[in-house]
């Protein structure tokens, strides 16, 4: 079985590198992630808001459509 060497000021400094990269690394994908989640909810706002002016643009059709229809039919009276 071989020794084990007490690690050296580099390896340690190495480390310590590596640490403060990957703690950067993941502060920076949990700011993308929550710009993300404020894209989403945003996305859902707007999706809501496409669907009602759809329905509501349904609506105005169909009570349109139903307006004129009945006025035809009293004209043709």
């Amino acid at each position: 079985m071989k020794e084990e060497q007490p690690l050296t000021q580099r390896e340690v400094g190495r480390f310590e590198q590596v640490l403060k990269d990957i703690t950067h690394r993941a502060r920076n994908d949990r700011m993308i992630m929550m710009a993300l989640q404020e894209e989403i909810e945003q996305l859902r706002r707007d999706s809501e808001k496409l669907k009602t002016r759809v329905y509501t643009a349904v609506a105005i059709t169909i009570v349109a459509g139903s307006t004129i229809a009945w006025v035809i039919e009293m004209i043709l009276r």
